[in-house]
Formats: structure tokens, sequence, C-alpha cells
């Protein structure tokens, strides 16, 4: 007698979505025809609308995230920007420990304390220009 033995047959083809479709003729597109293809896109649809790219404050290229782009903070030139938080914001509260782990002879080291004007220009010294940024200090 015959046994019969089911096995699951399992296939891979490739699925053609909408999306896949519309990708594949866009990207036969001169940037000619795909600006125009954008445009009209643009006027058809209300609901879409065209948002910049976030741009390096520094050198202006586009970027992926907002903020320095690598190739700017790569630059042996380029000024390192320190931010740091203020000594309160470090001391224990419980003094206890502060007496375990100090010998009586050492004192902790703490943050030097900074001026409001130097601190809001850690804070926003990402966002000048390298022109902007002697005026701003």
């Amino acid at each position: 007698m015959l046994q019969q033995i089911q096995r699951p047959l399992t296939t891979q083809r490739p699925q053609t979505t909408a999306s896949l479709t519309q990708t594949m003729n866009l990207l036969h597109l001169t940037s000619d025809e795909l600006r125009q293809a954008i445009e009209h896109e643009l006027s058809d649809n209300p609901a879409l609308e065209l948002t910049s790219a976030p741009r390096c404050p520094a050198c202006g290229r586009k970027g992926v995230k907002p903020g320095p782009c690598p190739v700017c903070t790569a630059r042996p030139d380029a000024q390192v920007i320190v931010f740091s938080a203020p000594a309160a914001d470090f001391r224990e509260s419980t003094p206890s420990r502060r007496r375990e782990t100090y010998d009586a002879n050492e004192t902790p080291e703490t943050a030097e304390s900074l001026s409001l004007a130097a601190h809001l220009l850690g804070q926003i010294a990402t966002e000048l220009t390298r022109e902007e940024r002697p005026i701003a200090a």
C-alpha cells in the first residue's frame, strides 16, 4: 500500500504592489520629468505638502537630522562645543555617604560655575554660523 506524506510547499515569488510599481515608474524619469511629476501630485492632492530637508548650520549641506553634519564635525579646525551642567546636579542628597566616599583632607571636584550668558551660548552654538559665534559671545 502507498503512503502519502503531506509536506507544505513554500515558494517565494516577488509580489508587485502599487507602491513598487509607482517607484519603478519614477526611477525611469529624468530629473525634469520627476520634478514635474512631483508638482503634478502636489497640485492634485491637497493633503500633500513639500517640506525642506534639514540643513547643516555651518555649511548648508542637506542632512538626515538637524544639527551639524558629519563632514563639519570631522574637520580638524572645527571647534569643540562643551555643554556642562550646574554643580548642584552632581551634589549628593545624603551627606553621610559623602563622608564615606571622600577623606577629610580631600575635597570633591565640582564643575566650575557658568554665567547665564555662557550657558545660553553653549545651548545655541550649534545653530549659529562661524561668523555669528563671536557676535553672540
